[in-house]
């Protein structure tokens, strides 16, 4: 369907780049083949528990790939789940931009991180800092912080998302979650052993503080 809907947008001139329609119809397939692969059975607890997950990979190979797609006239094909993240390293001073996943709840936009072992980025925000994001085509601009990893907050976040994605929990390796009885101590020790990370946004750094 999104094949179908990339070249109906061609052949009308929407866009005058085929090859770009064939990455953004690659790119969504792969994705979609991640999530099937999230819903597969689960395996073992020391496998679930080692926080090596595909979709964090897949995102940091295709880079190259859905940086540029972001930009274009085609974010529409990625947007509802991706943002483009932008912000300048604390030390460093350099710029740096990364697709990141999302999910969204009123004011606050949540990065989940299904580990953070070898992701770097999140270490500016363990107190407040400003971020950007490219978020449905518009950049915004406010302030970014960590949620404290198993603090009452963590948990709490974690069941929002799950309650209302449930292909999340499994993504995160969580094949048994229960929306009525929430995180247990087991599956909660699951994400923090994957170092699974939050980071949220907010329009300000006053309402990071409050929120």
């Amino acid at each position: 369907m999104l094949r179908r809907a990339s070249e109906e947008l061609f052949h009308k001139g929407a866009c005058d780049d085929q090859v770009t329609i064939g990455f953004a119809c690659w790119c969504c397939q792969r994705l979609r083949d991640e999530q099937n692969s999230a819903n597969s059975p689960p395996r073992a607890t020391a496998r679930r528990a080692s926080g090596m997950n595909k979709v964090s990979d897949f995102f940091i190979r295709a880079n190259w790939l859905i940086r540029p797609l972001m930009d274009s006239p085609f974010h529409w094909l990625l947007s509802s789940r991706l943002v483009l993240l932008r912000f300048r390293g604390r030390k460093s001073g350099k710029e740096f931009v990364t697709p990141v996943a999302y999910t969204k709840f009123d004011d606050w936009i949540l990065i989940c991180l299904t580990e953070t072992r070898g992701r770097k980025w999140w270490r500016n925000y363990t107190t407040p800092w400003p971020m950007e994001l490219k978020y449905r085509g518009a950049w915004r601009s406010g302030y970014a912080v960590v949620v404290a990893p198993g603090s009452d907050e963590y948990r709490q976040w974690y069941e929002r998302i799950f309650n209302r994605d449930g292909f999340m929990a499994k993504i995160m390796k969580i094949h048994d979650y229960d929306r009525k009885a929430g995180l247990t101590a087991a599956q909660l020790d699951i994400l923090l052993q994957a170092t699974t990370g939050l980071v949220k946004f907010a329009a300000s750094e006053e309402q990071l503080r409050k929120g």
